[in-house]
């Protein structure tokens, strides 16, 4: 037992430097995947028709009737 508390006491920089990196990677990471942008919008257009993808609202100005 007390080869061990030696041992940590001898190589405690060096241990905790190595867990205080990895805790700020993990911080980093994680932080970076709560502000990631999600695009998860797929669409399908078959036979020749026209589509519009958005995230939001669309509006589109036509020179029909109704506007």
């Amino acid at each position: 037992m007390d080869a061990i508390v030696q041992y940590l006491k001898s190589n405690a920089e060096w241990i905790f430097s190595g867990i205080g990196v990895s805790a700020l990677a993990v911080l980093a990471y994680l932080l970076r995947m709560a502000f990631k942008r999600q695009t998860s919008q797929k669409q399908t257009v078959a036979g020749g028709s026209s589509a519009i993808q958005a995230g939001r609202d669309v509006k589109i100005n036509s020179s029909g009737k109704g506007d």
